[in-house]
């Protein structure tokens, strides 16, 4: 540094040297003064430890990312989930839609099948009223008329009570008096009916005809069906629209041979008239050709019906009186023959003159809990 004085010229133009260790400058560095020594490089410290909160929120954050993600994952296995389970049910839809498209076509056909197989009421009616009347007749015919000496012997009495259990006096009573006579007979054919025409399918062949009847009893038994219907009706249903249908085929199949059906069911007829005929032509004073004419007939007509009658997907029950009913007269479950005179309260019962009709069930296979009283029961009361 030069040390040269500082000459400061004054406001009248003199000037006054000023020493140099006076002279006060400002801002002024100067150009031979020392650097500043320089400040030793600062040694690098540890990052300071994070604090507890910052930790907390990381571990959040990892977890809400961990959460986020497996939603992710279940979202897009549920979005695959849905789409399978809607495919599955489009195919269970269009196969529901398919299986209710057959079960109609079937139900349509059993239902034609059936309308044109089933009986109205008033038709069953008529034809077992028209079988009656035929009955009737032919045992006022044949056997009303006098005969000087009855033969009665024990197997005339054993053979009877196979179908009509009655006492030997009181058969022998009643086969001497011409009128109570044909109706003991009157009685005695019903029972025969009962036993070896009416349910027994036998106007199909024999070997069909055992196998449906054996198969028939076998399903009722197991199913616990009784003859009353209302005790089981939904097993009832169940049995009696199979009999209808089975019916049905059955008698479609015999029917691809009318020829050979006819002859089976003429051999039945004549079989079961030849065997009765040598029993009871002796209560008559006609000749046995024509009282076998007459019963083969007589059966032919009744297995009409019954034909009919297996077909119905209805029950119809003959209703006899049974054993253990009571043997007083009901107007209201019963009737006289036509012509006789009104029997009271009290009178007794002799003979089942014919038996009553009884309908469960409609031909759509429901209502077998109530019962339909189509006919009531014929008979023949003691005189009062």
């Amino acid at each position: 540094m030069s040390n040269n004085p500082i000459v400061v010229t004054t406001e009248h133009g003199a000037s006054d040297k000023v020493p140099e260790a006076e002279v006060v400058t400002e801002n002024v560095a100067s150009p031979t003064a020392e650097a500043p020594t320089t400040a030793p490089e600062a040694t690098p410290e540890a990052a300071p430890e994070a604090a507890p909160e910052v930790l907390h929120t990381a571990a959040v954050d990892a977890k809400v990312k961990e959460l986020e993600e497996a939603l992710e994952e279940e979202r897009a296995y549920r979005g695959q989930a849905e789409a399978d389970l809607e495919k599955k049910n489009n195919e269970s839809a269009d196969l529901r839609k398919r299986w209710r498209e057959a079960a109609g076509e079937l139900d349509r056909y059993l239902r034609q099948n059936q309308g044109y197989n089933q009986l109205t009421d008033q038709e069953l009616i008529q034809k077992v009223s028209q079988l009656r009347f035929e009955i009737r007749n032919f045992t006022i015919q044949y056997f009303e008329d006098q005969i000087k000496d009855v033969s009665i012997n024990g197997e005339l009495l054993e053979y009877l009570q196979k179908y009509l259990n009655l006492p030997d006096d009181t058969y022998k009573t009643y086969l001497k008096t011409p009128e109570i006579r044909s109706a003991a007979l009157r009685a005695f054919f019903w029972g025969f009916l009962k036993s070896e025409v009416f349910w027994q399918y036998r106007w199909a062949p024999a070997k069909a005809s055992d196998c449906v009847f054996y198969m028939s009893d076998f399903i009722k038994t197991s199913l616990g069906i009784e003859d009353n219907s209302k005790d089981a009706p939904d097993a009832s249903r169940k049995f009696h629209m199979w009999r209808a249908n089975t019916s049905s085929l059955l008698l479609e199949a015999t029917n691809q041979n009318l020829k050979e059906a006819a002859s089976n069911v003429h051999k039945v007829c004549a079989d079961h008239a030849k065997e009765m005929v040598k029993f009871i032509s002796p209560l008559s004073s006609s000749k046995p050709d024509a009282i076998e004419k007459q019963l083969v007939r007589l059966i032919n007509q009744s297995l009409e019906i019954d034909k009919e009658i297996s077909k119905q997907v209805a029950f119809i029950t003959w209703k006899f009186i049974d054993k253990g009913s009571s043997l007083v007269f009901d107007p209201e479950t019963m009737e006289l023959e036509p012509g006789k005179k009104k029997a009271d309260e009290k009178s007794t019962i002799e003979l089942v003159l014919a038996p009553g009709l009884v309908k469960s069930g409609k031909s759509s296979g429901d209502g077998f809990d109530v019962e339909l009283r189509l006919l009531k029961p014929e008979v023949a009361c003691a005189a009062t």
